[in-house]
């Protein structure tokens, strides 16, 4: 699959990434250390929708651009899209009236389907 940089920024915007939050003249401040200049202030019900737009317009400015793209913390795995990136399976355990089961769900490299199957 060949990504578009707004589905690697659609991807990115959803890891797991670091939030430090201050408290500054009364108004909360939200900023995410990896990704420079990514800083949100405001009250309670608007600093997140603003934090989480300032992480996905400066991630498609890095990807526009062609600079390195920034990683979360202890997140060491390629990118789906870098060369190196495996689909993996999970097992998971699933609970139905008749008990549980051992499922493998393989993850497509696309990131947007769980295909089950009993194993």
């Amino acid at each position: 699959m060949n990504w578009t940089d707004e589905q690697k920024a659609g991807f990115l915007v959803r890891l797991p990434w670091t939030i430090e939050a201050s408290e500054e003249d009364g108004e909360i401040v939200l900023r995410i250390p990896e990704v420079p200049g990514v800083l949100a202030q405001g009250d309670k019900e608007s600093v997140e929708d603003e934090l989480w737009n300032s992480l996905r317009a400066s991630l498609e400015a890095v990807l526009h651009f062609g600079d390195e793209v920034p990683r979360p913390r202890n997140y060491k795995a390629p990118y789906p899209w870098e060369p190196g990136f495996q689909a993996t399976t999970h097992r998971r355990l699933i609970y139905h009236t008749g008990g549980f089961d051992l499922v493998n769900a393989d993850i497509e490299t696309e990131g947007r389907s769980l295909v089950g199957s009993n194993g």
